[in-house]
């Protein structure tokens, strides 16, 4: 098992927090006014928090993911409680090539887009298969173009970020 990434790596940890909490404020924002909800409804409807894989190291993330959402609190949707684990080194990596805050956007955009979906009983948290996967590419391609839309000026550079994720995601699924 690998070791835990040092406090500094962990993008819930200084100096990356102030980063993060920018990152999903941004999202936030896009994911709202893509599917009109209230700002005060992250903290009433669709309540989560954030933690870093390391917090959680019997979680099984799937090859390709940069995060997982672990759904705490079992409950009817509209009173769910879910965490959304990232992975650290795996964000840390991309961005090497595409840039923190696009990278970060895009995934957390992308977790909130879930618990959109689930609050509102759009999809199902325990999803498997061929089911899964077409959700997973309706979140990502949703998610996409929320921020594009919020960031115009940004667009095509989380387009290219969303278009190596898919890329990748599709490398990483077992023939057909």
């Amino acid at each position: 098992m690998p070791a835990d990434p040092p406090a500094d790596e962990r993008l819930t940890h200084p100096p990356w927090k102030t980063q993060v909490c920018r990152c999903l404020d941004k999202a936030e924002q896009a994911v709202a006014r893509y599917y009109a909800i209230r700002p005060r409804e992250w903290s009433t409807r669709f309540r989560y928090d954030l933690a870093s894989a390391a917090d959680h190291p019997d979680l099984h993330f799937p090859a390709s993911a940069l995060a997982q959402i672990v759904r705490i609190e079992p409950a009817p949707a509209d009173q769910q409680r879910f965490r959304i684990v990232l992975r650290d080194e795996e964000i840390l990596r991309l961005a090497e090539e595409f840039g923190l805050e696009a990278v970060l956007e895009l995934t957390l955009a992308h977790e909130l887009v879930h618990l959109v979906r689930f609050g509102q009983g759009l999809a199902d948290f325990e999803q498997a298969g061929s089911a899964q996967q077409a959700e997973e590419r309706r979140v990502q391609r949703i998610a996409a173009e929320a921020l594009a839309a919020a960031e115009p000026a940004h667009a095509p550079h989380i387009l290219e970020v969303a278009r190596h994720l898919e890329a990748s995601h599709r490398a990483c699924q077992p023939p057909k």
